[in-house]
């Protein structure tokens, strides 16, 4: 049964690919900040929930490290984040620097954790959810789309690694 491991799992994109793996027979790790908000996933066959702030780095190597040493994942889905719009001089630092905590630092270190992995296995793939903001600058995404640029570079490298 191949695995897929999904990051930002308790709503949007990453509760409806975890619902779609689960149905077509995958195993899901199925991680969110809030356990409580897994909702109809708990009571699915093949999902396992496990609580995961991607702005914890300490959590990160423990959570990632029980899930390589419990399952065999083929895929890990680097989907938790959110965005903020605004023009580039709205934003506090403080909120800049918490969106890049989310979507790009906690997004490294999870990859960080698996890339081993697939080497080892000499398999596997890593997905990103992104957005049109990491090829077109657009008006009011100056930091969500320089976010989303650093992910795509990230994930660009790990190709040619």
């Amino acid at each position: 049964m191949p695995t897929i491991f999904i990051t930002g799992a308790s709503s949007g994109i990453g509760m409806a690919a975890a619902k779609l793996f689960a149905l077509k027979g995958w195993q899901v790790i199925a991680t969110m900040r809030n356990p409580d908000k897994a909702g109809e996933l708990s009571a699915m066959p093949n999902v396992r929930i496990m609580p995961l702030d991607v702005t914890d780095s300490n959590q990160i190597r423990a959570i990632c490290q029980q899930a390589l040493s419990e399952y065999d994942i083929d895929v890990l889905f680097n989907n938790a984040g959110y965005g903020i719009m605004a023009p580039l001089e709205v934003p506090s630092e403080a909120e800049i620097r918490k969106l890049f905590d989310t979507d790009v630092i906690g997004c490294m270190l999870i990859t960080q954790q698996s890339i081993p992995h697939f080497k080892k296995r000499k398999a596997g793939s890593i997905l990103v959810t992104t957005s049109l903001a990491a090829i077109i600058a657009l008006p009011r995404d100056g930091v969500y789309g320089a976010a989303k640029r650093a992910q795509q570079g990230m994930l660009e490298s790990c190709i040619m690694n």
